[in-house]
């Protein structure tokens, strides 16, 4: 009798720790953003990276200076999506699968001002 107990017991146990573990795991979301900012720390725009299936990316510009940024998906020296966006209402996207690949977004204004980030 008292072994039958145990053994029900350590069952019991054993499934709530499975339960318990499985609750408890941190969500591993993949998603990054990106910010633009010029030297005096006024955004320019920024990029986000949606992890899913396809993969998305939203290019946004937050200045109405007259110039545009433009985002690029790079795997090394290759560009694998590029878009642009500009003065206008909303923000441009563009979807597909990738890995190991680098998100660029570069402001198309006076000076070399660009930022980067691996996904």
């Amino acid at each position: 009798m008292f072994t039958k107990l145990m053994k029900r017991a350590m069952v019991v146990c054993a499934l709530t720790a499975s339960i318990l573990v499985g609750v408890t795991a941190p969500a591993q979301a993949a998603n990054k953003t990106i910010i633009l900012s010029d030297s005096d720390g006024r955004q320019l725009g920024y990029m986000v990276f949606y992890d899913g299936s396809p993969d998305k990316f939203k290019v946004c510009d937050t200045q109405r200076d007259g110039h545009s940024v433009t985002g690029r998906v790079m795997r090394g020296a290759a560009i694998l999506g590029e878009t642009s966006d500009g003065n206008d209402k909303g923000c441009n996207t563009m979807a597909f699968r990738t890995s190991g690949t680098q998100m660029q977004l570069w402001w198309n204004g006076p000076g070399n001002i660009s930022t980067f980030a691996n996904i």
